[in-house]
């Protein structure tokens, strides 16, 4: 049996402005799909363009795919069975679907956690990183920690 730690404690890199937010996690890969331009159509032969637009890519030859986001896809052929893994797994969010839009094959997909995006707590100046997180603690309190941040690391049901 396979033993993982599944909260950890990292140092981590904190946003000043939670208002960006919305705009990060919008732009981050995790969850959101990438378009490629593809030259080839063979899949055992993988040759892409250099076009990043539509556009260029329709002038280079090429097809405009979709590529989508995942950690693992898992042994799965059944979309019940993926739906019924999905339900049971309560970790991971895991859907029936393509790797990417120009293939007619589905999967049974695990896809990357969401963005962890929160604002950075209130530090003293020069104290690279010392934190306030106990109640009722001042710029002159002795409570101090190093920020951090608790995530769940990303798990691969496949153990593959």
């Amino acid at each position: 049996k396979q033993w993982y730690q599944r909260r950890v404690s990292i140092t981590a890199g904190w946003l000043g402005d939670k208002s960006r937010c919305a705009d990060i996690k919008a732009k981050s890969y995790n969850r959101n799909s990438r378009f490629r331009c593809v030259l080839s159509r063979c899949k055992s032969e993988r040759q892409y363009g250099i076009s990043i637009t539509h556009e260029g890519c329709r002038e280079e030859g090429g097809a405009w795919v979709e590529f989508f986001s995942f950690l693992d896809v898992l042994s799965i052929t059944d979309e019940d069975e993926c739906v019924a893994a999905s339900k049971k797994d309560g970790r991971n969010k895991i859907i029936w679907g393509t790797l990417r839009s120009d293939d007619v094959e589905k999967y049974c997909i695990v896809q990357a956690p969401e963005v962890i995006c929160e604002e950075a707590p209130t530090t003293r100046v020069n104290h690279n990183g010392n934190a306030h997180y106990a109640p009722g603690g001042n710029e002159h309190s002795l409570n101090l920690n190093t920020s951090n941040i608790e995530i769940d690391l990303p798990f691969f049901p496949s153990s593959e």
